[in-house]
């Protein structure tokens, strides 16, 4: 099933206005975790940051791969798990996002994956996601561009890599992980250096 339609039945199960985020959790299997995980992020692709939801994605992106590295059962704490979302607007974000993600399906195919099943290999991608999501959880003043887009992309592309084994598309997932980490710590540094020196004039 093409990545637009997957993402789309993940949120056509009932009837009610809103979408209780562990609703979305209970009774997926490990190919669902990851469509969670790229359901959580096409909020936040644009490059102007998001408030709010970007903090409580965030965390539940970073919690869903933290069990899935040390392979426990995903499941997000109660405060996570009853918060709810208006089904109208994870709706609008995959009509929004649709033609991209019909960039990315004609992109990825299974290649030369075979070792990204290894016990090593499904460690090292889930604990790269927590950490893209850790990075997306941060709550930066909305004056960074690509504060969001950038691990939101990171964790599309790997999520999607991993399901799809396809071991071409994940170094790019790698790559772009790695230059998100640097940015967020080089322009993070730079912010709280700058209010530091503020507090410091005032003294």
């Amino acid at each position: 099933m093409p990545l637009s339609q997957a993402l789309r039945a993940m949120v056509a199960h009932g009837g009610s206005e809103t979408i209780r985020i562990g609703a979305l959790v209970e009774g997926a299997d490990e190919r669902g975790f990851y469509l969670l995980m790229i359901l959580f992020s096409l909020p936040f692709v644009s490059p102007i940051p998001l408030p709010a939801l970007s903090n409580v994605f965030g965390v539940a992106v970073t919690l869903v791969s933290c069990r899935l590295a040390w392979r426990l059962p995903p499941r997000l704490p109660s405060f996570l798990a009853k918060r709810e979302i208006p089904r109208e607007r994870i709706e609008a974000f995959l009509r929004t996002a649709g033609p991209s993600l019909q960039v990315i399906e004609k992109v990825v195919k299974p290649r030369v994956g075979n070792w990204m099943t290894s016990p090593a290999a499904r460690f090292t991608n889930a604990m790269l996601l927590a950490l893209m999501g850790f990075l997306l959880s941060i709550p930066l003043p909305p004056v960074l561009p690509f504060s969001h887009s950038l691990p939101c992309w990171s964790i599309i592309i790997i999520a999607l890599a991993v399901m799809e084994r396809d071991g071409v598309l994940i170094w790019f997932g790698y790559v772009l992980g790695l230059g998100t980490f640097i940015y967020m710590v080089f322009f993070t540094s730079l912010v709280a250096i700058g209010i530091h020196r503020i507090f410091d004039s005032l003294r």
